[in-house]
């Protein structure tokens, strides 16, 4: 495998000892999805084809057509960028409100 260099809104992965990709398929519309991802510095979270999506860091938050605050959207055609994580652990609930989407995460840690 190459190492990745990434070059987005300045140097996020900086400092990064790994830098790599993490795909979320989300085939159903409206279903929540989850992931755990290890030791994170930081992310940059987009849907594939830059359709709209819903990601929350607490279960039971995106599924659904109205969904349950906390959560943030992720609007068409846009990406976010967390950076300064430093967590163990990073837990992932995703949601689209059309199916037979990719969410695409690159994950610097």
């Amino acid at each position: 495998m190459q190492p990745y260099e990434i070059v987005a809104e300045g140097a996020e992965a900086e400092g990064a000892e790994k830098v790599y990709i993490v795909t979320i398929p989300m085939p159903t519309a409206d279903k929540e999805y989850h992931r755990i991802i290890h030791d994170v510095k930081g992310i940059r979270l987009q849907c594939r084809d830059g359709t709209a999506f819903r990601f929350a860091f607490e279960q039971d938050k995106v599924a659904s057509a109205t969904p349950n605050e906390p959560y943030h959207t992720v609007l068409a055609n846009g990406h976010v960028t967390l950076r300064g994580l430093n967590v163990e652990e990073l837990h992932l609930y995703l949601a689209c409100g059309v199916g037979a989407k990719v969410a695409e995460i690159i994950v610097w840690e």
